[in-house]
């Protein structure tokens, strides 16, 4: 998943959470299919350490997991990067995880995807519009065709230039 998008009420929703449960981390699941979050569900953190890491509880697993397309959590003290736990911790390749940094006002909030121990950021849409579609990268007949196009341009232009240049004087 390279995007993934959310509406500013289910963003409001998510930040409110993690404002409710400060000092410690909120932890939730997002529910959804193709990159677009229909439902946000908050979710215990059942971690030994809340303050510091995140654990979504079992119950909202086995009751959502398998509807899941991302999960989010908090830093209440820090940014919206992810943590070297975060990254170590991570054991859903395929899910979107949302931070959410409260370190400065307004919130900080940035979506990554965790592939063996690597982070990868992952575009955040935030609006009650989908995003436009990527456009395709043009083809290599339709990049043939536009040198071909401007090529022939400039040919135009430099035959009209030519054509418009007054006579030579005679040479004496």
């Amino acid at each position: 998943m390279s995007a993934l998008w959310i509406t500013p009420t289910q963003m409001e929703q998510i930040i409110q959470h993690a404002l409710d449960v400060r000092p410690n981390e909120a932890c939730g699941l997002l529910l959804g299919t193709n990159g677009q979050v229909a439902e946000v569900i908050r979710a215990a953190n059942s971690a030994a350490e809340p303050y510091q890491r995140f654990r979504i509880d079992d119950a909202s697993l086995a009751t959502y997991g398998h509807a899941a397309i991302g999960f989010y959590h908090s830093h209440p003290q820090g940014h919206a990067l992810p943590s070297r736990s975060d990254i170590q911790e991570s054991c859903y390749p395929e899910h979107v995880y949302l931070i959410v940094g409260l370190k400065r006002s307004p919130a900080e909030l940035a979506a990554w995807r965790f592939d063996r121990g690597r982070m990868e950021r992952v575009t955040l849409h935030i609006s009650n519009q989908p995003a436009a579609p990527d456009e395709p990268p043009p083809t290599t007949a339709q990049k043939a065709a536009i040198i071909l196009a401007v090529a022939l341009g400039m040919l135009l232009v430099v035959s009209i230039a030519l054509t418009l240049l007054p006579a030579a004087p005679p040479i004496p």
